[in-house]
């Protein structure tokens, strides 16, 4: 039983969705070690809450809405520093003017949390998910494939 043009296609797309699987994967683990990295150098500061975005996301299937603060606060040599928190929260949220808590990587002054989130919660999640989507399917297509093929066979 020699290969036809739609095994070829099928094995080709399976091959393809398992390549961006192991992207994927390759980026989510980054993703975690660069929060990782983050905690390590996060340096406390207190700043005030210029501007809240909300943002729907879907936890574990279930809908909420998570905030992002746009922040600004002096680092020690007096700079001003005006960013966008890494990670969301919930409600309660601060409000306009309000002073909160922050940690921002010394390395990278732009990248801040509020001090009560773990930007490490998350990060890599929907990469991971993803990846382990497509290799599930990508596995899974070649495989029904063939037992489509082995079928037919038979009859």
């Amino acid at each position: 039983m020699g290969l036809s043009g739609v095994d070829v296609v099928v094995l080709v797309a399976a091959v393809l969705m398992l390549a961006a699987a192991a992207r994927l994967a390759v980026r989510a683990g980054r993703q975690r070690a660069e929060a990782a990295d983050f905690e390590s150098r996060a340096v406390p500061a207190e700043g005030e809450v210029l501007q809240t975005r909300a943002k729907d996301v879907s936890l574990a299937g279930e809908p909420t809405t998570v905030y992002f603060h746009l922040v600004q606060w002096r680092l020690p040599d007096g700079g001003l520093v005006r960013a966008e928190t890494l990670s969301g929260t919930t409600p309660p949220v601060p409000r306009v003017g309000e002073r909160v808590a922050l940690r921002y990587d010394r390395l990278r002054t732009d990248q801040v949390v509020l001090a009560a989130a773990d930007p490490r919660l998350g990060a890599g999640g929907t990469a991971w998910a993803l990846a382990r989507l497509l290799a599930a399917v990508g596995l899974a297509v070649p495989l029904a494939w063939l037992v489509v093929r082995v079928v037919v066979a038979t009859l």
